[in-house]
């Protein structure tokens, strides 16, 4: 700061409220002919110093603006830009430029936040629907549960929904239909991203050697045996069966990622309690429900999210064409693409139900970058792949790459 106000002392602005500073905006003049059209942040301010203004420039250059969390909301920044205009009126300057966050630019568009919203509301209505007996909220507690954890939950794990970071941890929350935020990180970021279809280390590979065991007789189609080990995937393996073997172990089952629950264990207790009791015990407390009623109105809608769920999960990564992906010479992102698989890029509908899932093979190659920007990107990633000869994989629609996973 100091550096600032000795370089341009004209163009360093502040607001000040009840004598205390609640804003501030950093300027410098440059001569635009002697940067290039691609340029960034540092060079263009000096690290933020503004040892390069130049008196006889023709250009202001908005380096920064801070408004303090308390007095946001209130038209600060835009006062300081009208404060910057004036500046560079009575400079007599060509034009004022300014840049945007690369980071911000990557999360959740606006439009996405109302979208997220009403999905949002939706699960907790169908939720209430469900406890009150409702078979409208039966289904619709399965299906926007997993509208939830696709829309909402899987970008906030991956930092991809906001550049604020409580928002991520608290969307990270809508992922209770399927497991535990914590459990979710062991077992997605941290296992399956970091090693895609690697046996040991990725979580999902197991339901590999699943596919090939019969469980079903032997007269019955093998999709019946994908389709039972879908419906009891979530329920059992992931919200139940995975907490207890975190605690027992001290890994998450199917990988070496360590449990990381030094000094948390009694709070992660209580949360998976509480789940459980809020979408598995409470009906068989009921007087409105016998045993097999209880059991069957938590079942069903545990079940058929849970089909879904491994439905749009599954078709992106276990494929004949994707497994054996990862050899010892690939570069982490060759392997994060070879062993993805898009599937109905052209439709918007199964883009938006989807959380934009039916991208995996940008979604792994930019983890942090909110789905709705990954259609962008997709062109240049396909570019990249044929020009450096990596397998890049797509079906044209989701019942293609069904086809292909169940093949």
């Amino acid at each position: 700061l100091a550096s600032q106000i000795a370089n341009f002392p004209e163009g360093q602005l502040l607001i000040e409220l009840d004598g205390r500073i609640v804003a501030h905006a950093a300027s410098v003049v440059l001569d635009a002919d002697e940067y290039e059209d691609w340029h960034d942040w540092k060079t263009l301010s000096d690290d933020g110093r503004l040892t390069n203004h130049d008196p006889d420039g023709d250009t202001l250059y908005c380096v920064e603006i801070q408004v303090h969390p308390e007095f946001r909301g209130r038209r600060m920044a835009r006062r300081l830009y009208e404060a910057r205009k004036d500046l560079c009126r009575r400079m007599n300057l060509r034009r004022m430029a300014l840049g945007g966050s690369l980071a911000a630019a990557t999360k959740a568009p606006r439009a996405r936040w109302a979208w997220m919203g009403l999905v949002v509301c939706s699960f907790l209505r169908s939720y209430v629907g469900w406890v009150r007996g409702s078979i409208v909220g039966l289904v619709a507690l399965a299906l926007c549960g997993q509208l939830v954890a696709f829309t909402v939950a899987h970008d906030a794990g991956h930092n991809a929904l906001s550049t604020n970071r409580l928002v991520n941890v608290l969307g990270c929350y809508g992922i209770l239909c399927v497991t535990s935020p914590h459990e979710w990180t062991l077992q997605h970021v941290l296992g399956h991203h970091l090693y895609p279809n690697v046996a040991g280390e990725d979580p999902d590979v197991v339901h590999v050697d699943r596919y090939k065991t019969r469980m079903l007789p032997a007269w019955l189609p093998k999709w019946c045996d994908v389709l039972l080990v879908w419906s009891v995937a979530v329920p059992v393996g992931l919200t139940t069966l995975a907490p207890l073997r975190v605690l027992l172990r001290g890994v998450y089952p199917g990988s070496s990622v360590p449990a990381g629950l030094d000094g948390k264990v009694v709070v992660h207790v209580l949360g998976r309690l509480l789940h459980l009791g809020a979408f598995f015990a409470w009906p068989f407390f009921s007087k409105d429900y016998s045993l097999a009623g209880a059991a069957a109105w938590v079942f069903a809608p545990a079940a058929l999210g849970s089909l879904v769920f491994m439905a749009v999960t599954q078709i992106a990564h276990l494929l004949e064409e994707t497994l054996g992906e990862q050899t010892p010479t690939a570069t982490f992102y060759a392997t994060q693409i070879a062993n993805s698989c898009n599937f109905a890029t052209d439709s918007a509908v199964v883009a938006l139900l989807t959380g934009g899932l039916n991208q995996q093979v940008e979604h792994h190659a930019f983890p942090t970058v909110h789905h709705a920007h990954l259609p962008a990107l997709a062109p240049i990633v396909k570019a990249t792949c044929d020009a450096h000869g990596v397998p890049y994989h797509e079906a044209p629609s989701m019942t293609a790459g069904l086809a292909k996973h169940l093949d």
